[in-house]
């Protein structure tokens, strides 16, 4: 079951379908609708500003697929989606999928280079409209294991690739506020600039379950759940990356923390699952 809301008139708007799935993304449309992408069954709906069904389209992406990591809008209204799949003997692969504001596929991607197992977690895109896959990668021959920052064009041509060895963990990525990025490894931050350089890093500890950072006007907040107790916690560091609060704060909610996503007034909200 789906819900969707209108910015004029609230509502709750539910229906079902066996062939949509658990995994669910929900972007704002030019016209001020939604678009519901589930994640795990690879099926676009659109919907209008009132809750009304318009169009709904399956993507069929490579029969090895394996999972789908994250999507997102992009500044042309359209989305980018972000897909690991295996091919040739368990090599993985990183692969985009650009689709315009109606869903329709601009083009499909992968960049492999023979060398590298690929384990992407999460796609942005630049103030230049570039496209940024954060992702893990592992050398097929020495099992030597990197953080890696790709960065392709609108139209999916390559430009660089940059490496940072903070470990084997997975986590998340966001494009900064001053054109840099700001990478999560695990309990490890990595502040880049808008070439990749590393300006600061730092370690921390008490919270688990790694989803990609968020950018407020005075510093980055970090979810996870503490170990043991499995609560809800947060922790925010400073834009030089120094810890702030005191430390952890714990919710009094258990489970897997969810994502968060940033209010216009500078506060940030997230919406819970929690199961009686």
């Amino acid at each position: 079951m789906l819900h969707a809301s209108a910015f004029a008139q609230p509502f709750i708007k539910a229906f079902g379908d066996n062939t949509y799935g658990t995994s669910v993304r929900i972007l704002p449309t030019a016209d001020n609708g939604w678009m519901i992408f589930t994640m795990d069954s690879l099926v676009m709906t659109k919907f209008s500003n009132c809750g009304i069904p318009e169009w709904s389209k399956r993507y069929p992406l490579p029969n090895q697929h394996v999972s789908l990591t994250d999507i997102i809008k992009t500044s042309d209204e359209g989305f980018a989606v972000l897909t690991m799949y295996k091919y040739n003997n368990n090599q993985s692969v990183a692969l985009i999928t650009k689709l315009d504001y109606q869903g329709n596929l601009q083009w499909s991607k992968s960049y492999e280079d023979g060398i590298y197992r690929h384990w992407p977690y999460s796609i942005n895109e630049d103030q230049q409209g570039n496209l940024l896959i954060y992702m893990n990668v592992e050398n097929i021959q020495d099992n030597n294991v990197y953080n890696v920052i790709n960065k392709v064009n609108s139209n999916g041509t390559y430009i660089s690739t940059n490496f940072y060895d903070h470990g084997w963990v997975w986590g998340g990525a966001i494009v900064t506020s001053d054109g840099g990025m700001l990478i999560r490894t695990g309990n490890t931050l990595i502040k880049t600039n808008n070439a990749g350089i590393i300006q600061w890093d730092t370690d921390f500890t008490g919270t688990n379950y790694y989803k990609a950072p968020l950018e407020v006007s005075d510093g980055y907040i970090l979810t996870g759940y503490t170990n043991p107790g499995n609560m809800v916690s947060f922790m925010k560091f400073n834009l030089q990356g120094n810890l702030l609060w005191g430390g952890l704060k714990v919710s009094s909610i258990p489970g897997n923390p969810p994502s968060l996503h940033k209010k216009n007034n500078g506060n940030f909200c997230a919406v819970f699952a929690k199961t009686i």
